[in-house]
């Protein structure tokens, strides 16, 4: 199944997002259409699921335990995601409306974000899929309604909107406290990432991996619940990396080559700023591989940037090596996960209505 839909999609990145009218409804063009129906069809894979995903039982079991009154003292939850499951307990008989309004809430977020940001919907629809973004939804459902509140809000970190940005990721760590993560983002995508700052910054970045272990011990002195992460062991994603290298090489190819608006410096400098913020955190899962959870926030920035880079170097001889060399890698992730089985999503299995 998850192979049909990532051919499907494939095929419709080919989609040309322009103004071809449908003559029954003028608001919407093609790609808009294609773009809320897909979302539609991945929402409802997504919401009736079942123990499909990691962390699917204790997801529905803590929604019937809250029903019947027992105590979730044990739970780490953070309160905007309790709050979810105080309103939709009086209502329901089964822990499965947890994961269909999750996946309402994760799914429409994300639909809304492309339509606002990507250059290209159905190729932003495409990879968001094929980077095992979506399917890494089923397991991680609390940290990925707050990256999609977080990619919603995109536009703030770009323009710089300091006030709004800060309510934005407050907001998305009311579901998850890793969103906080972006905090320091917001202040590093405000550096001018010039070829020699990119350069200090690697420099630096192997110096603090040099010194992981005590900056972790500091780290873990003000956030200690995470304190038991630290015994996974590491692994960092060649593919991940090697999508983020290619994204960052084609990003500087363009800014170098003076490829752009003028008016579109600021989403450059963002997506270069994303990309290696993203690859410095993914080279850290070598040391363990929780750092993955932060850097997905960042990751899927690539759902916009790739898209924008292909459109630039259209025309021009880069392209299609470009548009190649990204799509099998990113065949090559997608497939590697799969068969990894990353986020216990296979095999997957449709609820059967009985418990409603």
């Amino acid at each position: 199944m998850y192979l049909v839909i990532f051919v499907i999609l494939f095929l419709g990145s080919y989609i040309r997002p322009k103004k071809h009218y449908i003559k029954l409804n003028k608001k919407y063009d093609i790609a808009n259409m294609y773009l809320t129906t897909v979302c539609v069809a991945l929402m409802l894979i997504s919401a009736f699921r079942y123990n499909t995903g990691r962390d699917f039982h204790t997801y529905t079991s803590t929604l019937l335990y809250l029903k019947t009154g027992k105590s979730l003292s044990w739970l780490n939850y953070e309160p905007g995601f309790m709050l979810l499951y105080k309103i939709l307990a009086p209502f329901t008989k089964s822990g499965q409306i947890i994961i269909v309004v999750s996946s309402a809430i994760t799914i429409t977020l994300f639909c809304i974000s492309l339509k606002e940001h990507s250059v290209n919907v159905c190729q932003s629809l495409f990879l968001f899929y094929a980077l095992y973004m979506y399917c890494m939804s089923f397991n991680l459902i609390r940290q990925f309604i707050a990256i999609g509140i977080i990619n919603v809000s995109m536009w703030y970190f770009r323009e710089r909107k300091l006030p709004k940005a800060m309510l934005c990721i407050l907001v998305a760590a009311m579901f998850h406290s890793t969103a906080l993560l972006c905090v320091p983002f917001y202040f590093f995508q405000t550096i001018k990432m010039k070829f020699r700052v990119i350069v200090i910054i690697v420099l630096v970045s192997l110096v603090l991996f040099g010194f992981y272990d005590q900056i972790v011990s500091f780290i873990l002195s003000f956030i200690p619940k995470y304190a038991r992460y630290l015994n996974a062991e590491g692994s960092s994603s060649v593919f991940n990396i090697a999508v983020l290298l290619v994204t960052l090489a084609m990003l500087l190819y363009i800014r170098e080559g003076h490829l752009y608006q003028p008016d579109e410096i600021k989403t450059l400098n963002f997506f270069i700023s994303a990309a290696l913020f993203c690859l410095i955190i993914t080279v850290f899962t070598v040391k363990i591989v929780y750092f993955a959870r932060a850097s997905y926030y960042f990751f899927t920035i690539s759902v916009y940037s790739i898209p924008y880079c292909w459109k630039k170097l259209k025309g021009r001889k880069e392209y299609f090596f470009a548009r190649i060399v990204t799509m099998v890698i990113t065949a090559m992730l997608f497939i590697h996960l799969l068969r990894a089985n990353s986020g216990s999503v296979v095999p997957y299995q449709f609820w059967d209505f009985k418990s409603l």
